[in-house]
Formats: C-alpha cells, sequence, structure tokens
C-alpha cells in the first residue's frame, strides 16, 4: 500500500510540476514582445545633446554616448586644428 501511495504521489508531485512550468513559461514568452511604444519610449530617455539609443528589448534600454562629443581629442567638434 505505502508503495501504491508513493508512487501516485510522485506522479502527482511530476504532474503539478510541468504544469507549474508550462505556465510560466507562458507568461516569460508572452512578455518578450517589443512593441514601438516601448522603442519610442527608449528613444525619448536616451535623447540629450551627447546620446543616443545603443539597443532596446523589452526588458531592458541601453543608452550610449556619441563618440567624439564628450572627449577633449582630435574628435571633438569644438577644438581647433593645431596648423
Amino acid at each position: 500500500m505505502s508503495n501504491e501511495h508513493s508512487a501516485s504521489f510522485a506522479l502527482v508531485s511530476k504532474i503539478v510540476f510541468y504544469i507549474c512550468f508550462s505556465i510560466v513559461l507562458c507568461f516569460w514568452i508572452s512578455s518578450c514582445r517589443l512593441n514601438e511604444k516601448i522603442i519610442t519610449e527608449c528613444k525619448n530617455s536616451c535623447k540629450t545633446f551627447s546620446s543616443h539609443m545603443r539597443s532596446v528589448t523589452s526588458r531592458e534600454c541601453e543608452c550610449s554616448s556619441l563618440p567624439g562629443l564628450e572627449t577633449n581629442g582630435q574628435n571633438d567638434l569644438w577644438v581647433l586644428p593645431n596648423n
């Protein structure tokens, strides 16, 4: 009797596990959608004089500085040449 009980308990626990796993997987897949609103919000957040949007996903917005604007080297727009 106890062997039958442990076998049925193992079966029920596996069923519950797979149901929970399937639900979590469905929610995770549905949250991976990237729409135009998310892209626009990321662009507006990164829009400054010296930065722009580098990449955007449904979970993350990454800004990057524009090359040459923040350095004081040869690429700087406001430095006169040494000639």
